[in-house]
């Protein structure tokens, strides 16, 4: 199998073998131009082909997803991607099934298959880093939606939002008060700014500034995964998954999982809730592996979403 995440700065494919090894991995920066972007895909792909000595099917995962004709990008944060034709034109170029998937609905597949997820039947898959984006995950088959909206938990909007804070700006997809404006990292550092004046311009040095018992960094520190907690009752009064694996940036962060996990219960529905907020076993490699999985029989995706060429 062969899969690739085609993300905004780099691009990362690899071969990996039907029990999970990797066979021999290429990362390149990705270029903002989309013929370009065909050639580097075409060229990566060939160059895996060659060293395999065939031409398995081919995954990819973008930052974004399908419009409901089944052939145009939409919602990509690479918005040189929205309203192209990639299945399609890649189609035209290689000999092989391709198929298609958002990057964290690729994430999702990855740890469902064999990751944090494994053990367990509904797993919803969260990212939380630039963005705050999802993937659902049934019996090991990810589940896309009529629309291909799916895990975009971040555009719901974020519960109490107006007592959190009132004067929010505008997400970049129109409204006010998306998950999204909480709890992504640049989102959570805009809510540090508006409130106290105080300006981090990572997340990394928050958790830093908190560790060294800086006190405004330190409360900050505390209230984030109470924030997610509260994100995370919308998933669970929707969907009601087995459990949750985080991934992005801010999953790295050990301490934030005891305090996501005894705070749901306070605003789950009915007042309890025995679902496990897991960290994600596969890291940075979660994406490209479960792109690699698409083109698997056993793990494939419902064909809503799958959009392959044959």
């Amino acid at each position: 199998m062969i899969g690739c995440d085609l993300g905004g700065t780099k691009t990362e494919m690899v071969a990996i073998s039907r029990d999970g090894e990797f066979i021999q991995r290429l990362r390149s920066p990705t270029p903002c131009d989309y013929p370009q972007v065909l050639n580097q895909l075409e060229s990566m792909y060939r160059q895996l082909c060659s060293s395999l000595g065939f031409n398995p099917a081919f995954g990819i995962g973008i930052p974004g997803t399908i419009s409901a004709d089944g052939i145009r990008v939409k919602n990509a944060n690479s918005q040189w991607l929205n309203g192209r034709s990639l299945l399609q034109d890649l189609s035209h170029r290689l000999e092989c099934s391709i198929s298609l998937a958002n990057d964290a609905n690729c994430f999702t597949l990855s740890e469902a298959v064999d990751g944090a997820g494994a053990e367990y039947q509904s797993v919803f898959g969260v990212i939380l880093g630039t963005g705050c984006g999802g993937g659902w995950s049934l019996a090991k088959r990810v589940i896309g939606g009529r629309n291909g909206l799916t895990g975009e938990w971040g555009h719901c909007a974020m519960p109490n939002w107006q007592q959190l804070t009132p004067n929010i700006e505008a997400c970049y997809c129109g409204k006010r008060g998306c998950i999204e404006q909480f709890v992504s990292g640049p989102g959570f550092l805009r809510r540090i700014e508006q409130s106290n004046g105080v300006r981090f311009d990572e997340i990394q040095d928050l958790v830093a500034a908190a560790k060294d018992g800086d006190e405004l960094a330190s409360t900050w520190f505390a209230r984030y995964p109470l924030w997610v907690a509260q994100a995370l009752s919308v998933v669970i009064n929707t969907i009601d998954p087995d459990c949750i694996v985080l991934g992005g940036g801010l999953s790295q962060v050990d301490e934030w999982y005891g305090p996501i996990n005894r705070a749901l219960a306070e605003h789950v529905f009915g007042g309890e809730c025995s679902t496990p907020v897991l960290a994600n076993q596969h890291g940075d490699a979660s994406g490209v592996r479960g792109a690699a999985w698409l083109t698997s029989s056993d793990a494939a995706p419902w064909q809503s979403i799958r959009h392959s060429i044959d």
